[in-house]
């Protein structure tokens, strides 16, 4: 009877810790696959405001390029050192298709970083992304097939980000864009800002853009700004000759030609209207 007994509680003993390890593991892989789809919500950030961006006509400027790409290439190390851990290397589907989406949304963020910054760093930092990806990749997706149709995706993506990466570094920036001056509106309404667009070999021009301050948002790590009337496009260099100045809250001079902004004007060749 008690070798029965004995034999009884260690079959429990033992069915009981097969359980508590199986539940482990099944937690396990739902924490490392909530590890995935957070550092996937970071990589949708950028493509996501240069959706909100094209289709609202509102610009999003990030505060910091530098350190936003840094952030980014730091935890995705350190995604990386965490989930080295898990020797199984098994997620769930969700899991996987965040880490399917990492490549791409990595190139993506690539290519925004080389075109609106001209620090030279972001673009190893955001190399570091897509190594970090493609290891993920490696790690837990195993059809062949899948893997391969992903490489050659990516391959297709990669060979111009990276002619884009070496003419950056080598000859700098595509083209620089400047505001040279601010100048506000008498009540302080709308914003003139003349840029100075350098395209190097291409030339440029001188632009004057009008803002709605009142449309502007300032959040910690990124800047709001409205759909901007572009009222005055001219030759490069333009600017160093030019005169501006407001005549009241509405009308804006540029070497004497009157631009009116916000309020409709009719009869007055000289004047251009824009809402």
């Amino acid at each position: 009877v008690c070798v029965c007994a004995a034999s009884t509680n260690l079959k429990s003993i033992y069915g009981f810790a097969q359980q508590s390890r199986a539940e482990m593991e099944k937690k396990m892989k739902r924490n490392f696959s909530v590890v995935f789809a957070m550092l996937f919500i970071l990589y949708l950030l950028i493509p996501i405001g240069l959706l909100i961006s094209l289709f609202t006509g509102c610009s999003i400027y990030l505060r910091n390029n530098e350190a936003s790409a840094a952030v980014l290439a730091v935890l995705s190390v350190m995604v990386l050192i965490f989930t080295w851990m898990d020797k199984k290397r098994e997620i769930t589907r969700g899991g996987k298709v965040c880490i399917l989406l990492l490549l791409p949304l990595s190139l993506i963020n690539w290519l925004y970083y080389i075109l609106s910054s001209q620090w030279k760093f972001t673009v190893y930092f955001m190399a570091v992304c897509f190594c970090c990806s493609w290891i993920y990749v490696i790690r837990y997706i195993g059809n062949k097939a899948i893997k391969m149709a992903v490489a050659a995706i990516c391959v297709l993506l990669l060979i111009p980000l990276t002619l884009f990466s070496f003419i950056d570094y080598v000859f700098g920036s595509f083209g620089s864009r400047t505001v040279v001056r601010t100048i506000d509106s008498p009540d302080g309404r709308y914003r003139a800002e003349i840029i100075d667009s350098d395209q190097g070999a291409l030339g440029g021009n001188t632009f004057v853009d009008v803002y709605d301050v009142y449309s502007e948002m300032n959040l910690y790590f990124v800047r709001v700004v409205g759909r901007p009337w572009r009222i005055y496009a001219g030759d490069w260099g333009e600017y160093q000759d030019m005169t501006v100045s407001w005549e009241d809250g509405h009308t804006l001079l540029i070497d004497g030609v009157a631009y009116e902004v916000g309020r409709t004007a009719a009869g007055n060749g000289s004047l251009t209207v824009f809402w």
